[in-house]
């Protein structure tokens, strides 16, 4: 059943056995997975049924950035049902959209000497039984396909480079619409779920010895407050919200509900994204080989592979996890431009790929992220596009005379995207920013992301160590004209929203403990990539969704063994 929050009486009041704060991925897969199991449950979405159609939904998720630079915080966060997987954007076939999907790998769980506060409470083959469910929910395969299964399949076989350095690293993409279309909708009403939307939580309400919550408040834009007493609590709510609803909720607890050492909001991380230079392949023969790191369609599964330090080489030069997307370049100049700076800019690059998208008459690739790069920087668009029309004039002239068509033209160069781990370090961090509030009256949230420079120097050194085995194989010439300090202008976020909420078994370095429960409260639980202690170089969403399943049957137990 779904409840619109502002059709119901002021102050009224809802009980449930479970209530569950957020209807993105997580909080969707705690649902689905346990309303068969009999439970009452309630969950609470701050936005409508189509992602932010109202501009004072999507102002609610307004913040202030206080530290590197980094998206809008009402660009990184999606309210509405499905969460921010609405706004998932990877082009697939029929004009469909998706998200790319890949496990952590098992280092990634480990603690690490070299990478200060990192380790997992589980592993990867506790959590693996979940992935495993988890790709099922995703509409993916349970077992992901390796490169050479992929080639079996498709005839486009990885680089020939060597596997002990560098490996290739598949994502699978699934279809954003799982988590956000007619379908989930259906299932949720079928599951006798209810869903409250357009109301948002301001509150977590607590007894006054902090150790069990008793329910939520939330509130409406239209004025409304309402009251939902649960059993148990469940935030899932985003990487950021997260930690800014246990910090708001400071009415019985100083400094909020799970703080008690100072640790909410605290351990952000994100993907570092960089766009670091270009590949300049030897031949044309290259682009084939390439194949493979594009996105395409393998068989039944949609899928794209990078370049990734390989787990031996990782520990050898003690790095952390980090993989290079090659994307195509197909306009003329770009060698020149190469020439006169080193690489091009991330405008040219976005003008590229955007130019060549619309000559084979398809949809740019991460369109949304490129023409931020043209706003960015219309300088460099401006550069390519003069370019394209010298290219355009050259080519005219060639088939006057017979020869290949521009559209026929191969690809020239690839640009290197950076996707890697950072340092969990806890002065990266979620904030209240007091000054500034929303409409609900709640302080808005501060982020103050921080990347380290030994981030930096191993994203640097994973890049030499790719660079050498490519030129080493004869397949090209990497550029990649990084320095080795911060700031770096071109460095950037993925919209990944992890750590805030961190899971140790200690409460002095963890707000979760194993089972993702706050430690000192025996109700209260948090869903999500807030929990990660560390973040490896996957995309987080498979991850979330296993932790969800995993934490649903940790919830069953307890509402078939009446501990509650």
């Amino acid at each position: 059943m779904i409840i619109d929050a502002r059709s119901l009486p002021d102050n009224d009041r809802i009980e449930a056995d479970l209530c569950i704060v957020g209807a993105g991925p997580a909080g969707l897969t705690l649902a689905r997975t346990l309303a068969a199991r009999g439970p009452r449950i309630c969950m609470i979405e701050s936005g409508g049924l189509e992602p932010e159609q109202e501009s004072s939904v999507r102002d609610l998720s307004y913040g202030r950035n206080v530290g590197l630079d980094y998206f809008r915080l009402d660009d990184a966060r999606g309210r509405g049902l499905g969460g921010s997987g609405a706004r998932w954007n990877i082009p697939m076939d029929n004009g469909a959209v998706g998200v790319r999907l890949r496990p952590l790998e098992p280092i990634d769980f480990e603690a690490r000497d070299w990478l200060p506060n990192s380790g997992w409470p589980i592993d990867f083959a506790h959590l693996e039984p979940y992935y495993g469910r988890a790709a099922v929910l995703c509409n993916i395969e349970p077992i992901p396909p390796s490169p050479d299964e992929c080639a079996r399949r498709d005839g486009a076989w990885p680089m020939p480079l060597d596997r002990d350095t560098v490996q290739t690293a598949m994502f699978q993409i699934g279809p954003a619409r799982v988590w956000w279309g007619e379908d989930t909708i259906s299932a949720i009403s079928n599951a006798g779920v209810t869903v409250l939307v357009n109301g948002t939580v301001t509150r977590v309400e607590a007894r006054d010895d902090t150790q069990r919550v008793t329910g939520v408040r939330l509130g409406t834009l239209t004025g409304r407050t309402i009251s939902v007493v649960a059993k148990i609590v469940v935030l899932a709510c985003g990487g950021i919200d997260n930690a800014r609803l246990l910090l708001m909720s400071d009415e019985v607890a100083r400094g909020g509900l799970g703080n008690d050492h100072d640790l909410v909001g605290r351990y952000f991380m994100e993907h570092p994204h960089l766009l670091a230079g270009v590949l300049v392949p030897s031949h044309a023969d290259v682009f084939e080989k390439a194949a493979r790191y594009q996105l395409r369609q393998c068989g039944a599964t949609w899928v794209e592979g990078r370049l990734a330090i390989a787990e031996t080489t990782a520990r050898r030069e003690q790095l952390r996890g980090c993989v290079v997307a090659l994307h195509a370049l197909t306009r003329k100049g770009t060698l020149r431009s190469l020439e006169l700076q080193d690489s091009p800019t991330s405008g040219e690059i976005a003008a590229g790929l955007i130019l060549s998208a619309m000559r084979r008459r398809v949809w740019p690739y991460d369109a949304r992220s490129r023409l931020r790069a043209l706003v960015a920087d219309p300088a460099g668009g401006v550069r390519a596009l003069r370019h394209e029309v010298s290219r355009y004039r050259r080519s005219s002239g060639d088939q006057s005379r017979g020869q290949h068509t521009a559209t026929s033209a191969p690809p020239e160069v690839f640009a290197l995207n950076v996707m890697s781990e950072q340092e969990p370090h806890p002065d990266s961090r979620v904030l209240l920013d007091w000054r500034h509030r929303d409409a609900m009256g709640q302080p808005r949230a501060a982020l103050d992301w921080r990347v380290t420079e030994n981030d930096v120097r191993a994203i640097t050194r994973s890049l030499d160590l790719i660079g050498r085995q490519i030129e080493s194989a004869g397949l090209g010439r990497f550029h990649t004209p990084l320095h080795p300090t911060l700031p770096s202008v071109r460095l950037k976020g993925g919209y990944h929203h992890m750590g805030t909420t961190r899971m140790h078994t200690d409460p002095r370095r963890g707000v979760v403990d194993a089972d993702c429960k706050v430690h000192g409260i025996s109700n209260l639980y948090i869903a999500g990539s807030s929990v990660f202690p560390t973040g490896g170089y996957a995309n987080p969403t498979l991850t979330v969704v296993a932790l969800a399943v995993r934490l649903a049957h940790r919830l069953a137990h307890r509402f078939s063994d009446g501990d509650l």
